[in-house]
């Protein structure tokens, strides 16, 4: 479902447009892992090539997109006190554990150059992580 949304707004794209998603298709695959990993009780590089081989069906050649990864930190547990301080409630069970499952594939897709360029924003400030994602962007 993910990526059948994902490749319905691909293909809606006008040529030589440029459309900005928050959520491109490596996160909407590491979303989908993160869920196999826990759903299925698989290992995170098993889950990940599990969804990555449902999306190869839907996009036999991966969608031209400059992917930025922005993570909080590199470090699991840095990053989901990071992320989930800025939410008024607390996460606690299942969703606690997608969060941590999310940042591990996230990790692995990384390693797996999954993404155009990943940022660390840890310590930097909104003026920073926003240059650094210019300089990792191409526009026509």
């Amino acid at each position: 479902m993910l990526v059948d949304s994902h490749s319905k707004r691909a293909a809606a794209r006008r040529a030589g447009r440029i459309g900005l998603l928050d959520r491109g298709l490596p996160m909407l695959m590491a979303a989908a892992a993160a869920t196999c990993y826990l759903k299925d009780q698989l290992g995170i590089d098993a889950a990940l090539d599990t969804v990555t081989c449902l999306a190869s069906e839907v996009f036999p050649q991966a969608p031209e997109e400059a992917s930025v990864l922005l993570l909080p930190s590199w470090d699991t547990s840095r990053s989901y006190a990071i992320t989930s301080a800025r939410d008024q409630d607390d996460w606690t069970g299942i969703y606690s554990d997608y969060q941590h499952a999310l940042h591990r594939v996230l990790l692995a897709q990384a390693e797996r150059d999954c993404y155009s360029t990943v940022i660390d924003c840890e310590n930097r400030s909104v003026h920073e992580v926003h240059a650094q994602v210019l300089t990792h962007t191409v526009l026509p």
